[in-house]
């Protein structure tokens, strides 16, 4: 038969068990901190609206560039901006 001894002690090493266990999972999985929650909030907050704001902007502009300048006029800036440089004219000596 199981003495009630007997029956404590394992409870007590089951017990001592699970505590090392939750303790090791802690240490593995600590929580996050509060301040880059905060920080990421801050960041989301101050800088989404400027920020679609200013391309929403641009591209108004763009566009209204585009309307306002005539029909038959190319438009050699903007197409050599967007290729990412600008029309040299030629040397003299070629």
């Amino acid at each position: 038969m199981v003495t009630a001894e007997e029956v404590q002690a394992v409870f007590d090493r089951e017990h001592r068990f699970r505590e090392a266990l939750v303790s090791a999972e802690r240490k593995m999985n600590p929580k996050p901190s509060v301040w880059s929650g905060f920080g990421t909030m801050v960041l989301k907050g101050l800088t989404s609206k400027p920020v679609a704001k200013m391309i929403s902007e641009g591209l108004e502009r763009w566009i209204r560039d585009i309307r306002d300048r005539p029909k038959n006029q190319p438009d050699e800036e903007s197409e050599s901006q967007m290729i990412g440089f600008r029309h040299s004219s030629p040397r003299p000596d070629q």
